[in-house]
């Protein structure tokens, strides 16, 4: 569902990007809010990826969170605490229960809105919107009682929006942003590769926002040898122009040009 960020994979074709890592940094660490945005294939969950990684910071992916609301406040909840504590990843189906949460030691805060989660989820009739106001503040309270200050980065954020279709939550998207916008030990990276309706969703919360540009022809180059090896500057120029400096593109021309180049050898 939620993972921690370690894939080595990744590690090794991550390529370049220096300059947007500590664009990211420098920025979240005097806002509440800042955005990442590009479109499906320019290495955004990639970066993304990495800055958590290297960072020691949080990434949840969106995507992989549960509806209803009552599931989605549990699940949120749940992440950032196995983020924090587990020792493995094989823990995190335990995180994401509630009986798993209740019996956490933590901050008086944090089990408060734990204990609140709880009551709501014992009513026939839950208060949805509680239930979500109360996992976008758990951050905050976590990060209060490690007295150290927490980076989340929420991916695919758009998908938040789903939550508007409950007819108790009017607007998910505000509710996030109310809560973050008192966070004094923690800020959140929010990212999406649906640029346009971001564009419009953060015209009503204003936050910095972050571009990613596609790959120059050195960094397209690098990320084509990482997978195929070492090839003529010409082939390299070539995959750069086809791909239009996406790393999506790049790496499936790369490992095409080194599945054919090995059937030549053999």
């Amino acid at each position: 569902m939620l993972r921690k960020v370690s894939r080595e994979k990744e590690e090794k074709l991550f390529i370049g990007r220096a300059d947007y890592l500590k664009q990211l940094e420098d920025l979240v660490s005097k806002k509440n809010v800042v955005s990442l945005l590009a479109p499906a294939g320019f290495g955004r969950t990639t970066l993304l990826r990495r800055f958590a990684s290297t960072r020691g910071n949080l990434y949840i992916d969106l995507k992989r969170l549960s509806l209803p609301p009552e599931n989605f406040a549990v699940e949120f909840i749940g992440t950032i605490c196995f983020l924090h504590l587990a020792g493995s990843p094989k823990e995190l189906g335990e995180f994401l229960s509630l009986e798993k949460l209740k019996g956490l030691k933590l901050d008086p805060k944090c089990s408060e809105i734990i204990r609140i989660v709880d009551n709501e989820l014992q009513k026939i009739k839950p208060d949805q919107e509680l239930l979500i106001r109360s996992a976008f503040s758990f951050a905050e309270c976590f990060a209060a009682g490690q007295k150290k200050r927490s980076i989340v980065v929420i991916d695919n954020f758009d998908e938040l929006l789903k939550l508007d279709n409950f007819s108790q939550i009017k607007d998910a998207a505000s509710t996030f942003f109310s809560a973050a916008s008192v966070c004094k030990n923690s800020s959140f990276l929010v990212s999406s590769s649906s640029v346009s309706l971001m564009r419009s969703l953060l015209k009503q919360h204003p936050a910095d926002i972050i571009e990613l540009s596609p790959f120059s022809a050195e960094e397209s180059r690098l990320l084509f040898e990482k997978i195929a090896g070492k090839v003529d500057s010409r082939i390299a120029a070539e995959a750069h122009r086809l791909s239009s400096g996406l790393p999506l593109i790049i790496k499936e021309m790369a490992i095409r040009f080194a599945t054919s180049r090995s059937s030549d050898v053999q």
